[in-house]
C-alpha cells in the first residue's frame, strides 16, 4: 500500500499521522531522524521486519518510551544524495485494544547532496508548471551572486540547472567567495523574456554566511517567491497530518510565522501561531498547497494537500 493510500479512517487499524523524513522529501540529514507517529496508541507485534533500503546498518525500530503512537528507526549514517525507501511489513504493530494490526507502510525520501563550506545548492521544483516540457526546454539561474552579476539567461552554460532522477526538481551546485546578501531569479530557456519568474517582478534572496547552503524553491509565474533555505542542514519544522482534512499540527519549535499561498503564488493566510495552536485551512477548496513556515532563522516550504 502506498502512503498516500494510508491516511484515513480504518476503524479500529492503526492510523498514521505523520511520517519523518515526509513521503517524497527532498534533502534528508545523513544523520537524520526517521519515525511514524500514529493517531492512537499502539503495541508491539514484531519490528524485525522493518527495513530501509538501500540498507545504511544499525536498524532498529522501537516504540518512544513517552509516546507509544511514535514509532522511532534508528540507523547508521546514510549516504549522501541517496533515494532510501523504509517499508514496514504488514503486522508490525497494532493498536491497543484492537486485533487489527497495519497494513504494508511504504515511502520514500533522498538524502542531501556533500557540500562544502563554500558551495550553495540552487534547487527549483517545475512540477507545478503545466507549460513547462522537459523534453525541450532549459531551465537557467541568473544573479547578482556571479562576475559579471545577472548574466543574460543562456549566455552562461555552467548556470544550467539539470534534473538527473526525472522529479522535475531542476538542481546546480555553485561556489561563492564572499559572504554577503544576493538576490537570483529562475528563467525557462535563454533571454530575458522567455520564462522569467513572477512577471518581471520581485528577486529571490539568500543571505551566504560563509556556510554550506540549499535552496530550496518552487517555480512560480506570479505572486511571490516561496522558497525555503537549509544551512547546516538543521532540522526544519515539522507538519502533519498532510494530506489533512483540514486541520494541521505543527512540530519543532514554540511559535511559528505561517503563510499559505495557492499553487499560483497568491497569499491566501498569514498568521503567527504557537505549537498549541493548529493551522486551520478546513475553509479552502481541496487541492495543492504551500505552506510557508518562519521559525527562528530556519524557512519551511511544505507542499500540502487539502482532501
Amino acid at each position: 500500500m502506498e502512503v498516500n493510500d494510508i491516511f484515513g479512517d480504518l476503524g479500529l487499524a492503526p492510523v498514521v499521522s505523520s511520517l519523518t523524513p515526509s513521503n517524497n522529501a527532498l534533502y534528508h540529514n545523513t544523520n537524520g531522524h526517521i519515525s511514524i507517529e500514529l493517531q492512537n496508541s499502539i503495541e508491539v507485534i514484531d519490528f524485525s521486519g522493518i527495513t530501509v533500503t538501500p540498507d545504511p546498518g544499525g536498524i532498529s525500530a522501537s516504540l518512544n518510551a513517552e509516546n507509544k503512537s511514535l514509532l522511532e528507526i534508528a540507523h547508521n549514517d546514510f549516504e549522501f544524495e541517496t533515494k532510501y525507501t523504509v517499508t514496514i511489513p504488514a503486522g508490525c504493530f497494532r493498536r491497543i485494544n484492537s486485533t487489527v494490526t497495519n497494513e504494508e507502510i511504504t515511502w520514500s525520501y533522498t538524502t542531501m547532496p556533500n557540500l562544502s563550506d563554500e558551495q550553495v545548492l540552487f534547487s527549483i521544483d517545475l512540477s507545478q508548471v503545466s507549460s513547462f516540457d522537459p523534453e525541450n526546454d532549459v531551465v537557467y539561474v541568473s544573479g547578482n551572486c556571479w562576475d559579471p552579476v545577472w548574466p543574460i539567461p543562456g549566455a552562461n552554460p555552467a548556470l544550467i540547472l539539470s534534473d538527473a532522477d526525472g522529479d522535475l526538481v531542476y538542481k546546480l551546485v555553485v561556489s561563492l567567495d564572499t559572504p554577503d546578501d544576493y538576490e537570483y531569479k529562475f528563467y525557462i530557456n535563454a533571454g530575458w523574456q522567455n520564462g522569467d519568474e513572477f512577471h518581471s517582478g520581485a528577486n529571490r534572496t539568500f543571505s551566504y554566511t560563509g556556510q554550506q547552503l540549499i535552496l530550496q524553491d518552487i517555480f512560480e509565474f506570479s505572486g511571490v517567491p516561496t522558497s525555503i533555505e537549509y544551512e547546516n542542514q538543521e532540522e526544519p519544522v515539522h507538519l502533519y497530518p498532510n494530506p489533512t482534512n483540514g486541520v494541521i499540527n505543527l512540530t519543532g519549535g514554540k511559535s511559528y510565522t505561517v503563510k499559505l499561498f495557492s499553487v499560483t503564488g497568491n497569499l491566501l493566510l498569514n498568521r503567527v501561531l504557537n505549537q498549541n495552536t493548529p493551522l486551520d485551512i478546513s475553509s479552502y477548496n481541496p487541492g495543492l498547497y504551500i505552506v510557508e513556515i518562519e521559525y527562528e532563522t530556519t524557512r519551511n516550504i511544505i507542499k500540502v494537500i487539502k482532501h
